[in-house]
């Protein structure tokens, strides 16, 4: 049986940012068992809850407070206080791409909300719980309304049947910036219990609540009654939009030494997606890699969005003899292996002249309409297998065996001086 709890209004002098709207009332009705006895009367539970979901109905809609809010137990037991509630691992998606901190989309695009869990967390009045395993006990309720099993009244939901919090209570903001700021915009709000359903990572049936960013920035999920977004992502994520007639955007990542032993010899750089459960950037696959370029210079931060760049005063243009993307690498592979993309360089240009539109997959032979399309993290093919390149520098490509130095189609030599690095460059552009 559902608790009816009575609805009253805050006053002047409390406090919103401690609240809970749509909560349990803290006065202390009879305690009554639910019961369900027949299987006609589970059929007719499942449906009035499926209605609770749609309708957010046969949930409290009055105030409480986070610490003081009580509901009685179910079981005869003293009452229950709400402690907190949490989502875990809340973070964006983008599409079917792998989860990211960071992601580049076009104007246009959507990205979704999501967490693995949305928790209510109740200790009995007059205990203690710290709720570190998430499980429920004796004296600690944690009601996960992802675990739809959860919802049918008794412990450890006590009755409430939907999360529906009320206004305010959680939301989708936009940072001015990429950094935290006291200036946000409100993109999306939570208003229906199937909009918190539709976040939880493991639904199949609510439509997933999504966002469509009008700008570049650092969006996050807030609260004005003190739901705690947790996890890796922290409910946060930086969002780098491109738009249709605009200069296409650069982005930077450093490169380490990689060593192969082949003939003759050469050096080899590589760059690779960082990060496991979340990337640290991921792309749309509404974008594409055009140009592609290795510098060397001074490590460096940009002052807005905080992300790795080389000090524009050092840096030197590398002339590599090829580019290789490599799906899956692991360091039992070569980056040689016939099943990646290479692609050539043009010893004419002074950077190689490297456009994945036109991948010169045979030295010397330009190729206008050999297009191969990737993001920087992933081929369109399998957007979770991780993408590794490589820069090569071939002192003999096209000579043969050779002394270093005196091929003139062989990559341009370079040394790194103290404190410089490899960067490889990616020119990012709607496909």
């Amino acid at each position: 049986m559902n608790r009816t709890m009575k609805t009253t209004k805050s006053s002047a002098a409390e406090s919103p940012a401690d609240k809970i709207p749509g909560s349990a009332s803290r006065e202390k009705p009879a305690r009554r068992a639910p019961s369900y006895g027949t299987a006609a009367g589970a059929l007719l539970l499942t449906l009035v809850l499926f209605l609770c979901v749609m309708l957010a109905s046969c949930v409290p809609t009055s105030n409480g407070e986070i610490g003081t809010l009580r509901v009685p137990d179910p079981e005869g037991g003293d009452d229950y206080i709400l402690s907190k509630v949490e989502l875990e691992n809340a973070y964006f998606q983008s599409g079917a791409t792998h989860p990211s901190l960071s992601y580049w989309m076009k104007r246009g695009d959507k990205i979704a909300v999501k967490w693995d869990a949305f928790e209510f967390d109740w200790q009995r009045e007059g205990k203690t719980c710290d709720f570190v395993d998430n499980s429920s006990g004796t004296d600690c309720q944690v009601c996960d309304y992802c675990q739809a099993h959860q919802i049918y009244g008794g412990l450890p939901c006590l009755g409430i049947n939907s999360p529906v919090l009320g206004p305010g209570s959680l939301k989708v903001i936009a940072n001015l910036g990429f950094r935290p700021t006291e200036i946000t915009a409100k993109v999306f709000e939570f208003e229906q219990a199937g909009a918190y359903v539709g976040s939880c990572s493991n639904n199949t049936t609510w439509p997933v609540p999504t966002i469509e960013p009008e700008t570049s920035g650092l969006f996050q999920i807030s609260s004005d009654v003190g739901v705690t977004a947790k996890g890796p992502a922290e409910g946060k994520v930086k969002i780098h939009l491109l738009f249709d007639g605009f200069k296409p955007p650069v982005t930077s990542y450093q490169m380490v030494e990689h060593i192969e032993v082949v003939q003759p010899p050469r050096a080899f750089y590589k760059w690779e997606v960082t990060g496991d459960q979340f990337w640290d950037d991921n792309f749309s696959p509404t974008l594409r890699v055009t140009k592609v370029r290795v510098l060397k210079g001074k490590p460096s931060m940009d002052v807005n969005t905080g992300r790795f760049k080389l000090d524009e005063t050092t840096v030197t243009v590398l002339r590599p003899s090829s580019i290789i993307l490599a799906p899956a690498f692991n360091d039992t592979q070569s980056a040689l292996s016939g099943t990646n993309t290479r692609c050539f360089a043009d010893p004419a240009s002074e950077d190689g002249d490297i456009d994945l539109r036109s991948c010169r997959t045979v030295f010397q032979t330009n190729c206008p309409n050999c297009s191969v399309t990737a993001t920087p993290t992933y081929l369109p093919a399998n957007q979770e297998q991780k993408l590794t390149w490589f820069a090569e520098f071939n002192p003999c490509q096209g000579c043969g065996l050779c002394t270093p130095g005196t091929c003139a189609t062989g990559a341009k030599p370079f040394t790194l001086a103290d404190g410089e690095i490899l960067a490889i460059v990616f020119t990012v552009e709607i496909a």
